[in-house]
């Protein structure tokens, strides 16, 4: 979910299965009415609908009652999409979490935003090797 006049900078995320994840730091800084908001969930919620239909196929979402799900976050900035991923892992049922995250640089840019407190076991990726 992308502030409106700068949609790289992400304010949170969302996932399938209703995970949703606002980032409190960036909201704050970005000073969004309601409206606005809203009005970003919506497009997005649009798009992962299209993009569930497209990729999927008409296939239904695997079974993760009791499962382990491994979440990978390529880009680790805010946490967002990771967050939202976890909560949708969670809501689906999943036995275990586990993140892996590219180790490149410092991880999250807000404090706040460090999704890997909320996994069982989180990994750390350096590719290339440092």
């Amino acid at each position: 979910l992308g502030v409106p006049w700068h949609p790289e900078l992400g304010m949170g995320a969302i996932a399938e299965g209703g995970g949703v994840y606002l980032n409190p730091d960036v909201l704050a800084e970005a000073d969004l009415s309601q409206d606005e908001m809203k009005k970003v969930i919506d497009e997005e919620s649009r798009e992962l609908e299209r993009r569930v239909q497209r990729y999927r196929g008409g296939r239904p979402l695997l079974e993760l009652k009791g499962r382990s799900v491994i979440i990978v976050d390529d880009g680790l900035a805010t946490g967002g999409t990771a967050r939202a991923a976890i909560r949708a892992a969670r809501g689906f049922g999943a036995g275990r979490v586990i993140l892996r995250r590219h180790s490149r640089g410092s991880g999250a840019t807000y404090p706040q935003s460090r999704p890997w407190a909320a996994v069982h076991r989180p990994y750390s990726l350096s590719w290339p090797p440092l």
